[in-house]
């Protein structure tokens, strides 16, 4: 398994959370179905972040996010 960092477009509500909204890949706006905020979690492909578990085309995919401010996901691919 890869770690492929994304683009994420969020919302960020009046309550302070953070909600990923779609993911931005290869010039194209992929949404979010559903995501659940779990916590700081260890990725499986090295590094750590607040997890987001979410739904996407229908399939289940771990989303972190890192302190340094940046998205990705657990990939099969490189």
């Amino acid at each position: 398994m890869y770690k492929r960092y994304v683009d994420v477009i969020v919302l960020n509500d009046k309550k302070g959370e953070v909600r990923p909204l779609y993911l931005q890949w290869q010039n194209r706006n992929i949404k979010i179905e559903h995501s659940e905020m779990i916590g700081m979690r260890n990725s499986r492909v090295g590094g750590c972040g607040v997890l987001y578990v979410c739904q996407i085309n229908g399939k289940e995919r771990n989303l972190y996010f890192e302190k340094r401010s940046r998205w990705f996901v657990e990939s099969v691919q490189p």
